[in-house]
């Protein structure tokens, strides 16, 4: 492994919607990024975003950044809470080499 830090995506849980290769040193690149709200969203598409094998994480109800990520050969979305700071920030990422990162909520 080369000493070249890779950008990282934190996750508290392992959702379903993640494809089984995902894994926190597997090749992932961000290919879009949308701004959207709550609102825009359908039920299907935030049951399908959220859920994990304790449940469903809450989704904020305001504006939303949902991050599409090509992983081992598949596309799959996380949306986050938008801020100004974290629509750069991803944007920065696009088509970028991600590494994704499995955390512990506090």
């Amino acid at each position: 492994m080369s000493n070249r830090r890779i950008p990282a995506i934190n996750f508290s849980h392992r959702y379903k919607k993640m494809p089984p290769g995902v894994a926190t040193f597997c090749e992932s690149f961000i290919c879009g990024i949308e701004v959207k709200h709550y609102n825009d969203l359908t039920p299907d598409f935030i049951k399908h975003d959220t859920e994990h094998e304790g449940g469903f994480y809450p989704l904020p109800k305001g504006k939303l950044l949902v991050i599409t990520i090509f992983t081992e050969g598949v596309k799959w979305t996380t949306v986050r809470r938008w801020t100004e700071e974290k629509e750069k920030y991803y944007n920065g990422l696009l088509g970028r080499e991600i590494q994704i990162r499995f955390i512990k909520e506090k």
